[in-house]
Formats: C-alpha cells, structure tokens, sequence
C-alpha cells in the first residue's frame, strides 16, 4: 500500500487509493491518515516543481528546483507582504517563521505555503 501510495502522481488517483482504501480496511487510523496528507502535499509540490518543503515547530523552508514555474516577481511580492515571517536564503530557498507546535499545525502551515506559492505561478 505505501509503495502505492507513494507512486501515485494526481489527486484524483490519491482520492481513488484512499477510498479504495478505506473500503478495504475501515477507518484509516491517525498514521494512515498523515500518509495520505503527506501524499498530498507532495503532489502538490511537484507541480511547482518545489524539491523540498521543511516545516518544524518554529518555521520552515521551501527549496525550488531551478525549472519552477513560479514568477519571481509575484514571489517577491508575497514575501514583502509577509512582514518579517518570510525571507530568502539564497536564490533557491525561502525560509518563513511561525508556532507550529503539532503535526496538524504542520501540515496546515505547508498547504497554505504551497497555496500562497501556487497563486504566484504564471499564467501561461
């Protein structure tokens, strides 16, 4: 199952994993639940071609491969916008700050970071 959940690359087959999933096995308990998030999220971050998303309890960081599609000019904007919370750590990686003590604080924080950063793709 998680050699399959790992190979999975839209959300739409994620969705049909987890219910085919749940079908099978009943209520996911909490860790299952987390993989399938994990999964998300991941998903999520290769269509903006992020290689790297850390978040701990006191911050994180996003690493961009050099061929993402965010414009650098609506990134710059959601970091000045940002306050002190956000900043560059070299012209690949943007670190950004906040309480995020448990696992579900996490995991909110990395999809409203890769909400915020999906908003700043160029439209093509």
């Amino acid at each position: 199952l998680y050699k399959r959940i790992s190979a999975v690359e839209t959300e739409a087959e994620l969705d049909d994993l987890q219910a085919e999933t749940i079908d099978r096995f009943g209520l996911l308990p909490e860790p299952a639940k987390n993989l399938f998030r994990i999964a998300r999220l991941r998903i999520a971050a290769a269509r903006l071609e992020v290689e790297r998303l850390d978040v701990s309890p006191a911050g994180g960081s996003v690493t961009f491969a050099s061929t993402t599609p965010i414009d650098p000019g609506a990134l710059i904007l959601m970091v000045q916008r940002s306050g002190r919370s956000m900043r560059f750590d070299g012209p690949s990686k943007l670190r950004f700050t906040g309480q995020h003590d448990d696992a579900e604080q996490r995991f909110d924080a990395a999809d409203r970071m890769l909400g915020g950063l999906a908003r700043c793709v160029t439209q093509q």
